[in-house]
């Protein structure tokens, strides 16, 4: 074959080699991969920061009925984590009839719970003495011959169940034994379980 018909056959094959390469479909090589998906937040500063975690609080709020030798007598809204003394404070302080070592100001509340802020002549007719703690530590009140004001100082015992104890005894006499108590109209089993401990006859 002459030489420069070698020449066209070998131009004419790189032409069809370059029409067929010209309708491939060929991935580009250089092109920018595509993100991949993250849960990674992107800054301007191109720096990376984790998704945000929902914060979990312990925190929250109580109510504490604060009543006897303090201003404004009442249920309060105090922080769960709040000692005694922020419920006094809240209620506005004691009054000037109070036994301030009848409380102790530096221990938790809790929610639903009941304070009473005895007289100074409650807290000395309540026998009520010091524990090794510091802490005020109350004696037995005697139902048979204790007045209004002693028989206050009983948990869940108010001024209206003091006049009916007092009342029940001068009618009837003397109680027999501590579970007596519960002939009086309005304490029933679970107001006699919070005095138990604190109560006697005497006898």
């Amino acid at each position: 074959m002459p030489k420069q018909l070698g020449n066209r056959w070998a131009a004419a094959l790189l032409g069809l080699c370059l029409l067929c390469l010209s309708g491939c479909d060929f991935p580009d090589l250089f092109s920018d991969p595509e993100p991949e998906e993250t849960d990674f937040v992107y800054q301007a500063s191109g720096e990376t920061t984790p998704p945000a975690e929902t914060e979990l609080t312990t925190e929250g709020t109580i109510f504490v009925y604060v009543v006897g030798e303090v201003l404004h007598p009442g249920v309060y809204e105090l922080k769960r984590q709040d000692r005694l003394e922020a419920a006094i404070r809240a209620a506005g302080g004691f009054t000037d009839e109070a036994e301030p070592a009848s409380v102790n100001l530096a221990r938790s509340v809790t929610d639903g719970e009941q304070v009473v802020v005895l007289s100074r002549e409650a807290f000395a007719a309540a026998g009520m003495s010091f524990g090794p703690d510091g802490a005020a530590v109350p004696g037995l009140v005697n139902i048979n011959t204790a007045d209004q004001n002693e028989l206050t100082t009983l948990p869940g015992i108010g001024q209206t169940r003091a006049q009916a104890i007092i009342a029940h005894r001068n009618k009837h006499g003397p109680f027999e034994t501590i579970e007596d108590i519960m002939q009086v109209s309005g304490i029933k089993q679970a107001a006699f379980e919070q005095i138990r401990d604190r109560i006697t006859t005497g006898r």
